[in-house]
């Protein structure tokens, strides 16, 4: 700021010296959010505000860091989807309504979404089953009961209908799965 030893600080400079102080502590407490994982910018801007900064004083560094690429949600996107598919653990709308809840546009979602290989979703169904399926067994004996529980964790975890018929069909419970859900 161009200041030395005995320069005089006016009321004017120590605002401006309080409003750039103030812009540092935001962007060292995001760079430190950052160094951890990708954050998107709804999320951020979350975790900033429990910290204790307005949203007014957020919204200038957010865009700053946005603008040297260390924040984007397309990325962070991306990153995220690669990350949860690679778990095989949930399905498709699973992982949108996760995304919908970290702040990310319903059109950035669909479109990462669409580019993406969700091939292995099936699969990942059906092994998920077949570990559900010998819990299931050992407590019901009902083969109806069995496959509208099973309908309803894969529902639960996220996968898609069409998808959960299939699966079931390919383990032969298929018959009115989804009458009662």
């Amino acid at each position: 700021n161009g200041l030395r030893k005995n320069d005089e600080i006016t009321k004017e400079l120590s605002n401006k010296l309080l409003i750039e102080t103030g812009k540092l502590k935001i962007k060292d407490s995001a760079f430190r959010l950052l160094s951890r994982r990708q954050h998107s910018k709804f999320e951020l801007t979350q975790k900033l505000i429990r910290r204790g900064y307005s949203k007014e004083e957020i919204e200038p560094v957010l865009f700053q860091i946005e603008e040297k690429g260390l924040l984007d949600d397309v990325e962070f996107t991306k990153a995220y989807l690669n990350e949860r598919l690679a778990k095989k653990r949930v399905g498709i709308n699973k992982i949108k309504a996760e995304l919908l809840k970290k702040g990310i546009d319903q059109k950035i979602i669909e479109k990462i979404i669409g580019q993406a290989d969700v091939s292995e979703s099936e699969q990942t169904a059906l092994i998920l089953s077949q570990k559900k399926i010998i819990v299931l067994k050992r407590k019901e004996s009902d083969t109806r009961k069995i496959q509208q529980k099973l309908a309803a964790f894969l529902f639960a975890k996220g996968f898609e209908t069409d998808l959960i018929r299939n699966v079931l069909r390919k383990l032969n419970l298929e018959k009115d799965a989804f009458e009662d859900l």
